[in-house]
C-alpha cells in the first residue's frame, strides 16, 4: 500500500477458517479433557486418593468448570480490545493476490489501527479496501500497490471552468470518477442500538466491573 501521512503500515493477510483459530482448537481439547477428568477423576488422582478425598475433588473439577470458561472468554475479548492479538489469533500472513483482509497501522493521532475486508471485482486483478471513508484501489498496471484516490484539485480556474462550459463529464467519464472518487457528500451513519450496546458491554472497563460483581457474589 501507498504509505503516506496517515497510513504507516499494511499487512495482507488471510482470514483462517473458525476452528483454527488460537481462540478455539486449544481450548476445544482443553474442554475434552476436562470433561474426561470430570467424569472418571480416578485417572488422574488414583482410586483411594479419590474415595478419601471425594467431596473436595469432585468440587475442584466443578469449579474447574466456569474458571476455564472465564479464561476463554477473557482471551476471546483480547480479540476484540486489540488489533494485534486479533491478528495473531484469527488471521496468518498471506500474498495480497490470496489475502482476504489488510491490517492497517496508522501514524500517532492519526485513527486506529484496523483489519479492513479488501473488496475484489468482476475484472481480473481488480480490487479495493475503504478506510476511513476512503477508497484505495489496487494499481494492477504500473505500481503494484494500492493507491490512494487523487482528487483533481490542482487544476487552474480555467480548466475547471472550461469542462463546464462542455457540457461537463461524459457518461463515461461520470462513472469513472464516482467508482474512484465516490459521491461528493459526507454520510454519517448512525449506529443501531444493538451496535453500541454491545461495543460497551465489551468494553474492557465495563467487563472488569462485571467481574468485580461477580467476585462478589461468589
Amino acid at each position: 500500500v501507498q504509505t503516506n501521512g496517515v497510513i504507516k503500515s499494511t499487512t495482507p493477510l488471510l482470514r483462517k477458517p473458525w476452528y483454527a483459530w488460537t481462540t478455539v482448537w486449544p481450548f476445544l481439547f482443553v474442554y475434552l479433557v476436562q470433561a474426561i477428568l470430570y467424569t472418571n477423576p480416578e485417572m488422574v488422582w488414583g482410586r483411594i486418593t479419590y474415595l478419601v478425598w471425594q467431596k473436595y475433588i469432585d468440587f475442584f473439577h466443578a469449579a474447574s468448570w466456569p474458571a476455564l470458561f472465564f479464561i476463554h472468554s477473557f482471551v476471546a475479548l483480547f480479540t476484540v480490545w486489540s488489533v494485534k492479538i486479533k491478528v495473531a489469533f484469527l488471521y496468518s500472513v498471506a500474498s495480497v493476490d490470496k489475502a482476504t483482509h489488510l491490517r492497517i497501522e496508522t501514524h500517532g493521532h492519526k485513527g486506529e489501527d484496523q483489519v479492513v475486508p479488501i473488496v475484489r471485482g468482476d475484472k481480473a486483478g481488480e480490487m479495493y479496501f475503504i478506510f476511513q471513508q476512503r477508497k484505495w484501489k489496487f494499481d494492477k498496471e504500473e505500481k503494484k500497490q494500492f493507491i490512494k484516490p487523487r482528487f483533481p484539485t490542482k487544476h487552474t480556474f480555467k480548466e475547471y471552468h472550461s469542462k463546464i462550459a462542455a457540457g461537463g463529464l461524459s457518461t463515461s467519464s461520470l462513472g469513472a470518477s464516482r467508482d474512484a472518487f465516490g459521491l461528493n457528500k459526507v454520510v454519517i451513519t448512525i449506529p443501531e442500538f444493538m451496535e453500541v450496546f454491545v461495543e460497551h458491554a465489551l468494553a474492557p472497563f465495563f467487563v472488569f466491573q462485571m467481574f468485580c460483581v461477580l467476585l462478589w457474589c461468589l
